[in-house]
């Protein structure tokens, strides 16, 4: 059902704008992500190993960054699975009203010709 406002036509969920949004949304934060773990691994490796207790300096800071890592890209990964998995799903969605379209155009073509073999036959 289409709606005639603009303004709630823009939040339709089936659009196929909301993956590409999505898209951008996964890289932007998985920038963030990256640019946190480093932060991250370089307050651990400031801290001084007098008063804390785990991995500190360089350790600390490899630590850090190679959990982070592997982490966010881990998460990278599902997320990129995902959206091939949303596009490959509105690929489907789409094919299948093309082909309900030609199948609809071909019982009509179908049609026409009974009608006329009858109407010849009389």
């Amino acid at each position: 059902m289409k709606s005639n406002n603009k303004f709630m036509d823009f939040f339709d969920e089936k659009k196929g704008i909301w993956i590409k949004i999505y898209k951008w949304a996964v890289i932007v934060v998985f920038f963030l992500l990256i640019l946190t773990t480093f932060v991250m691994a370089i307050v651990v490796a400031a801290q001084d190993p007098n008063t804390t207790d785990g991995l500190t300096g360089v350790g600390g800071f490899f630590s850090v960054l190679l959990s982070g890592a592997l982490s966010t890209f881990f998460w990278l990964v599902v997320n990129m699975l995902l959206i091939n998995a949303l596009n490959n799903l509105q690929e489907i969605k789409v094919s299948n009203a093309q082909m309900r379209h030609l199948m609809f155009q071909k019982s009509e073509e179908e049609k026409v010709e009974v009608e006329v073999m009858e109407t010849s036959e009389q």
